[in-house]
């Protein structure tokens, strides 16, 4: 009996320095993970974190942090399947919550997310980005006066952030406060005066207040800082459009088809800039330009056919307004009438 139980003791205590041995090299691989998941080598850090798992299944930081490097990877389903395993293990962790709304958002999840988020802030109720991330989530399900009402929070707990304002601005664009928005992008860009995002925003809600001129300073502001923007050389272009200075149109349509040369609309845009100033024949030209790319672009075909109705085309302006009205543009009718 004396002897079993000496055996026993002599296991249990060979055991005990085979588990603490394991559960030091654990988090000596943890460690090494961590190094590398901050050096941005992810692929290492999994591999570290694997070891460190495969010695101690228990670890929940390691879970977290083969996580985060998948994540950093694109790999958001496997990412959230190991934030989950963390959270199984250690539920009150607010950072694993945030990192798992974070990568749902990328899959799309965005109920997922806000839930996660909501829980972060239960754990950690001052966390700012917890409340951007939500807010951003909530806009995504177009639950904009929950968004606004995020960002606003978090613009009360830390009232220089940008990314809060322009959020926000953002958010009051979709609710028709233009008002509102300006004032929010403007305050972003008092505190960074390198937001591309806030300008175009803020020409945007010009736009629609009309501010035409206010809105080609904004967009001509984010073109300084993003030269290859093909979105903001189109909003340009039709400002200038708008204020009838056609040439200044054109050439930002040249841009844009310079970075995009299948762009569909740049073309039409274009040649409707060339038609107000009496380039028939140049518009034509990028109209047909347009339908060589869309074949069912109606619009092409209707702009087309008006200015073969301006050089008295009839025959070439019936064929491209018949073509337009089997597409469904409701504007050719009336001028098929004045042809027949």
């Amino acid at each position: 009996m004396k002897e079993k139980l000496k055996s026993l003791l002599i296991l249990l205590f060979i055991f005990g320095v085979v588990f603490a041995n394991n559960t030091q090299k654990a988090q000596s691989y943890n460690a090494r993970g961590l190094a590398k998941l901050e050096k941005q080598n992810y692929t290492g850090a999994i591999k570290d974190y694997n070891k460190s798992i495969n010695l101690n299944p228990g670890l929940a930081k390691a879970y977290f942090g083969r996580g985060r490097a998948k994540a950093s990877l694109e790999d958001f389903t496997g990412a959230v399947l190991d934030y989950n395993r963390a959270i199984q293990l250690d539920a009150l962790e607010p950072e694993v919550y945030f990192y798992r709304g974070s990568a749902k958002v990328s899959l799309q999840d965005y109920i997922g997310a806000i839930q996660d988020f909501t829980r972060t802030l239960e754990l950690t109720p001052n966390m700012v980005e917890a409340l951007k991330n939500r807010g951003r989530a909530k806009a995504m399900t177009r639950d904009y006066k929950a968004a606004i009402k995020d960002q606003t929070q978090a613009i009360m707990l830390r009232p220089l952030d940008f990314q809060a304002y322009l959020y926000r601005g953002q958010d009051r664009t979709q609710i028709n406060d233009h008002t509102g928005a300006i004032q929010d992008f403007g305050r972003a860009l008092e505190l960074n005066p390198k937001l591309t995002e806030a300008y175009s925003g803020r020409g945007v809600a010009r736009t629609i207040q009309k501010d035409l001129q206010g809105a080609e300073k904004d967009f001509t502001a984010a073109l300084r800082l993003e030269p290859k923007n093909i979105e903001l050389y189109h909003l340009r272009g039709l400002i200038n459009a708008k204020l009838q200075d056609y040439s200044g149109a054109i050439k930002d349509f040249n841009r844009l088809l310079k970075l995009d040369h299948k762009n569909v609309e740049a073309y039409i845009d274009r040649g409707t800039a060339r038609y107000a100033i009496y380039d028939y024949a140049g518009a034509i030209k990028d109209y047909s330009q347009a339908i060589k790319i869309d074949p069912k672009c109606a619009e092409a075909y209707f702009y087309r056919g008006n200015a073969k109705y301006t050089l008295k085309n009839h025959v070439g302006a019936l064929a491209d307004l018949s073509k337009a009205k089997e597409l469904g543009d409701p504007r050719a009718s009336e001028l098929i009438k004045a042809l027949q």
